[in-house]
């Protein structure tokens, strides 16, 4: 599975880049993001690369525009991410050579055009406390002409476009998009069939020596209000708010890397160290969406939503750490947020004190788990099976209390592990041993046949839940109903299946 965990480190594998001070190169752009050079601010995003033998492509994102029809079990298509368009820059020979670099700690990245009018240099910066994407194009050393033009994406979802994806049977169209203008002004505006809808605006202003772009997004679930708003804030956001504008950006993020100060001997794993932190705070902040597989970038891909059983833990395992809680508290936020879907996601008769998520969902965690005791979850995906994913992700909540010791984060974070623990519960047996076993079959992720009873993916996650919450409870004095329960539990649950090879998953 391709996606922003992999990306955190693909870049810095497929290149073998020159490092220079907190700058990194990449000697060759590509035709992918994989192969571009990237900025973002938690909910805008760019990512500049070549678009065809005469032309560049700088993409633009929003972590928070998906699609949100209801009352639908095709969630990864009805209530998929959205994926914008980009702005296409068309020279008129071909171009020679194309490299990018990005200044880290500035917070910019680069694309360095070579054709056979000169060489231009097409700077993109997500202002970090702007709904604002900077593009210049630098053009002093270019004699030649370009054309700028907006190509928007169509409004489906991108897991449409894979033929081996099953398609929903009823998947109406969302209505045309539509250009217009406003003044100097130009727009996008895609509407959505639920309602409401997103807009890309854009201003741009010519200079002797370098052209200048601003560009923002905007996105509503009602009305039509999102378009008047992103015309009006591009219209507002002046020359004295641009320079304003920059300098905080710069400013937040000297704060944000001298969070992180770490000093290593070799200067490549110092920058690999750099790089993670760089995307990290390009991907999501303290009050924007936590990270889903695209994070502020968006390419053509079969996984357009979060992805739970792996995916965002891995994502969030360094910010503890590195001591960026701001950057792990878009992750708490949303699991806050949607507690009472997380109960709604267990079957009916466990939702009095129960709460799950299952492997995929969109920003409002709406990803039912469909294991019951003595019910049989015949036509279930393997993703209405998996039955650990919610403690995972509280894992990351637990490593967030441990860091902040705050008495408001353990009144918020006990009940949920507590909910989260007891839906494994419902589901126990106990064998003629005394042994507990989980009494129904779970999925374990990754596995291609990874159904089967008391899998090590389950086993491992309620063995560390029932620890914690005894660590957890005998901090207030042991007094939760449950402490016996969870203690017999833990001293009588069944061994890790392994054979002569170690630990295995069936």
């Amino acid at each position: 599975m391709m996606n922003l965990r992999i990306l955190f480190f693909f870049i810095c594998a497929t290149f073998q880049p020159f490092w220079a001070s907190a700058q990194f190169r990449i000697p060759a752009l590509g035709h992918s993001i994989y192969e571009g050079v990237f900025t973002g601010n938690g909910l805008l995003g760019t990512m500049t690369y070549l678009a065809g033998k005469n032309s560049m492509r700088v993409d633009i994102g929003r972590t928070d525009v998906y699609d949100h029809r209801a009352n639908s079990e095709d969630k990864l298509f009805d209530q998929a991410r959205m994926s914008l368009g980009h702005f296409e820059i068309e020279f008129e020979s071909p171009i020679v050579q194309a490299k990018g670099d990005i200044y880290l700690k500035e917070a910019f990245a680069e694309a360095n055009v070579s054709t056979g009018k000169g060489i231009m240099r097409i700077r993109t910066t997500t202002l970090s406390n702007d709904n604002i994407i900077l593009l210049e194009v630098f053009k002093k050393d270019f004699n030649g002409n370009y054309h700028l033009t907006w190509k928007p994406d169509e409004a489906i979802s991108p897991r449409m476009g894979f033929s081996y994806t099953q398609k929903p049977k009823n998947y109406p169209a969302n209505p045309k998009g539509h250009f217009g203008e406003q003044g100097e002004i130009k727009y996008f505006d895609q509407p959505l069939l639920a309602g409401g809808g997103y807009v890309t605006a854009y201003y741009g202003k010519p200079g002797k020596e370098v052209d200048t772009y601003l560009i923002t997004v905007d996105y509503s679930q009602r009305g039509t209000a999102y378009v008047n708003t992103a015309i009006n804030y591009v219209q507002n956001f002046s020359k004295q708010k641009l320079t304003k504008g920059l300098a905080s950006h710069r400013k937040w993020w000297t704060n944000y890397f001298k969070a992180s100060t770490l000093e290593l001997p070799d200067t490549v794993y110092q920058q690999f160290y750099d790089m993670q932190l760089y995307k990290l705070a390009s991907a999501t902040r303290s009050d924007k969406p936590a990270m889903d597989l695209q994070g502020p970038w968006t390419s053509p891909t079969p996984w357009p939503a979060y992805w739970l059983n792996l995916n965002m833990q891995l994502a969030y395992s360094p910010v503890f750490k590195a001591n960026q809680l701001g950057i792990a508290n878009s992750l708490i936020q949303m699991i806050d947020r949607n507690k009472d879907q997380l109960r709604q996601n267990v079957p009916e008769p466990y939702r009095y004190n129960s709460l799950a998520v299952g492997r995929s969902s969109g920003p409002t965690l709406w990803s039912p788990v469909l294991l019951a005791k003595d019910v049989s979850p015949e036509g279930a995906s393997d993703g209405e099976k998996e039955l650990g994913n919610l403690v995972w992700l509280l894992h990351s909540y637990y490593q967030y209390y441990r860091a902040t010791m705050s008495q408001d984060v353990y009144d918020r974070l006990f009940p949920l592990l507590k909910e989260a623990i007891n839906y494994h519960l419902h589901l126990l047996e106990k064998d003629q041993a005394g042994k507990y076993h989980i009494g129904v079959k779970t999925y374990s992720p990754e596995y291609p046949k990874g159904y089967a009873y008391d899998t090590n993916y389950d086993l491992s996650i309620f063995r560390w839940g029932l620890k914690t919450l005894i660590e957890l409870d005998q901090e207030k004095g042991a007094k939760d109903k449950l402490h016996a329960v969870w203690k017999d539990v833990l001293a009588n649950l069944t061994d890790y299946p392994q054979d002569t090879d170690g630990f295995y998953d069936r």
